[in-house]
């Protein structure tokens, strides 16, 4: 087996980098056209490596895809205001949904593919990406119950919903990016919000 190139042998560093050698050969060439034995040969170690930190092909896209997610989620805490209204805390956590989405390689561009996305819809790690982002929705949905500025609901459901979509504009239904712009769709959402969620007299 050959050693990827390191000063210390330390196996959460070889993980790392696995990790970031298949996140950049499925944004260029794809999932399904990514084998095993690229992985392996681009990060200079043996399949049974591989294999030994995941358990095969689909555990490390799920693993590159929970590691995004939970960027992803760690940058909407800190940009989200505690203080702000519900609706536009929503509206800005699918702003920075979409922007993420659009900037980063591994959305932008491997994401771009539907088949990519239904394979990864599939892996287990996306019930718990899933999971963690319902969790955060619902946070601030009750919040805002709490603080009387939208109406009562199940946030549950309503989390579920609302990540469902948010999942699906920014992945399946890239043809409407070609036809609307992200605000004139983000305007959108705001008057389904602000009419839908919201309390009469807030905003």
């Amino acid at each position: 087996m050959v050693g990827i190139r390191s000063s210390k042998d330390d196996p959460s560093d070889k993980r790392g980098h696995i990790l970031a050698v298949a996140a950049r050969l499925f944004t260029r060439q794809g999932f399904h056209k990514t084998s095993v034995e690229e992985i392996a040969r681009a990060a200079k170690v043996g399949k049974a490596t591989i294999y030994l930190f995941f358990r095969d092909k689909a555990g490390l896209l799920g693993e590159v895809y929970w590691r995004k997610a939970m960027e992803l989620k760690d940058k909407m805490v800190r940009e989200i205001t505690p203080g702000e209204g519900t609706v536009a805390r929503l509206l800005k956590m699918l702003g920075i949904y979409w922007d993420f989405c659009s900037s980063d390689p591994i959305f932008s561009e491997f994401l771009s593919h539907r088949e990519e996305v239904q394979e990864l819809e599939f892996i287990p790690e996306f019930d718990a990406i899933e999971e963690e982002a319902v969790n955060l929705i619902g946070k601030v949905l009750n919040e805002g119950i709490e603080r009387g500025e939208i109406r009562p609901m199940p946030t549950d459901l309503a989390a579920h919903l609302l990540f469902r979509v948010g999942f699906y504009l920014s992945h399946h239904g890239r043809d409407l990016f070609k036809k609307f712009s992200p605000e004139a769709i983000l305007d959108l959402f705001d008057s389904v919000l602000v009419c839908g969620v919201a309390k009469v007299g807030n905003s």
